[in-house]
């Protein structure tokens, strides 16, 4: 039962993470994206959701950061916006009953926190 209770979280959150996710117009060819600082940010966000996750459950952090690693592409973020320690601060302050809830959205500073191609 606990890696059913882990896929259902992971796609739970894979909803609210593609949420978080606006896209910007690619009016130009400029390849910026992939590697720099926007890419390591989003990949520190993910890492700081596996975390809660895994201190919360006996889910796993590494299947966890793979499977948003898969689906999530870090590499297409163009821009971080100004929110982005306030959304780490809000997910790490996030207690296991909301994170585990269904019904859970991520915290206000972290929508449209990445801007992707």
């Amino acid at each position: 039962m606990p890696i059913l209770r882990m896929i259902s979280i992971l796609l739970v959150l894979a909803l609210i993470i593609a949420l978080l996710f606006a896209c910007a117009d690619d009016d130009d060819d400029d390849d910026s994206g992939g590697g720099g600082p926007e890419y390591e940010k989003c990949v520190t966000f993910l890492e700081e959701i596996c975390e809660k996750i895994a201190s919360c459950t006996d889910s796993n952090y590494g299947e966890c950061i793979n499977y948003f690693l898969q689906e999530f592409a870090c590499e297409d973020i163009i821009q971080v916006e100004d929110s982005y320690d306030e959304c780490i601060d809000a997910i790490q302050s996030t207690s296991c009953d909301e994170i585990l809830d269904p019904d859970w959205d991520l915290p206000e500073p972290c929508v449209g926190v990445f801007l992707t191609y």
